[in-house]
């Protein structure tokens, strides 16, 4: 299995929340990510952390921030944060 096909929203150790990114639609994945956000605000999380190896400017209009870049498995991967607070 490779990470390039996986989107993935870490928002509590040891639960990601993960959306494979292909075979649905352009607005499945801002409405999946929007619930994600919601349901980590209920539960009372301040901060959200999120890896992507693609598109990670769609993420940033989203309201996520950049941490840095790092390779994994050969292949840039995006380590994006957005705060709750």
């Amino acid at each position: 299995m490779t990470i390039s096909r996986k989107c993935v929203l870490i928002f509590r150790r040891g639960s990601p929340v993960c959306l494979s990114c292909q075979n649905i639609g352009p607005d499945y994945g801002r409405e999946f990510v929007f619930r994600c956000v919601e349901q980590a605000r209920i539960l009372g999380f301040l901060v959200l952390y999120l890896y992507t190896q693609t598109h990670p400017e769609y993420y940033a209009r989203l309201g996520w921030r950049s941490i840095e870049q790092r390779i994994v498995r050969s292949e840039t991967v995006t380590e994006m944060r957005k705060s709750l607070c």
